[in-house]
């Protein structure tokens, strides 16, 4: 399923009813609806909050404003602000706290007690959704195809790849990632280049995932 932002879906809307699984303190929920009001008419109607692996702790986090729930979202209200979650992202931010910091490097914090603490960054500063972040998603994406197919002679290369768990999630993080967040507007027809890219090579060359089907027209559309 697309939406007219070139987001891809599938799956059933699940409904979260618990509140814990995203937390917003109040300078947070104050600062997301500043901005909210700041969009056009229609295009902030929820805050849409995405976990992605390969972080200093594992994870790095995606938050953007979008037109509405998709199908498979988790949905939350909080703190005035509605919230949705996408499925692959849900189980790695529950209990999550989000904060607005003010100051000379301003901007939202993040509490995540499913990220461990041995780097030092309980707390990680995040951005809101950028182009820079989805083109740099394809181009690793690219970069695994290639690495893949260039040692596909080597016995142990599955090690690395379809044998290894965390590989798996990583890859699969990276696809959603980028079918969830499509960049925008002319200026960032490099990035859309490069983010269809790599989800096309991606869902060919790994497809192991029941939304690999999915990724691959998701990726085919925007090409």
């Amino acid at each position: 399923m697309f939406d007219r932002g070139g987001r891809c879906y599938d799956g059933r809307v699940a409904t979260v009813e618990q509140p814990t699984l995203v937390t917003l303190t109040d300078s947070a929920a104050a600062k997301i609806r500043d901005l909210m009001a700041e969009e056009p008419a229609g295009e902030a109607a929820v805050l849409r909050i995405a976990v992605q692996g390969g972080g200093c702790s594992g994870f790095q986090y995606a938050l953007g404003f979008d037109r509405g729930a998709q199908e498979g979202d988790n949905e939350l209200h909080v703190a005035g602000v509605d919230v949705v979650v996408d499925p692959f992202s849900a189980p790695y931010l529950a209990g999550t706290e989000i904060d607005w910091v003010e100051g000379l490097q301003a901007g939202f914090a993040i509490n995540n007690p499913n990220v461990s603490a041995s780097c030092g960054c309980e707390y990680e500063r995040w951005l809101p959704l950028s182009a820079w972040l989805a083109s740099r998603s394809g181009v690793r994406l690219l970069a695994w195809v290639w690495i893949r197919r260039l040692l596909d002679d080597w016995p142990k290369i599955g090690d690395l790849f379809e044998d290894d768990p965390d590989a798996q999630r990583q890859i699969a993080w990276h696809q959603e990632y980028l079918a969830a967040f499509p960049s925008r507007g002319s200026s960032a027809n490099n990035h859309v280049i490069a983010e269809a890219a790599g989800l096309l090579a991606a869902a060919s060359a790994f497809p192991w995932y029941a939304a690999s089907p999915r990724w691959t027209a998701c990726a085919q559309s925007r090409l």
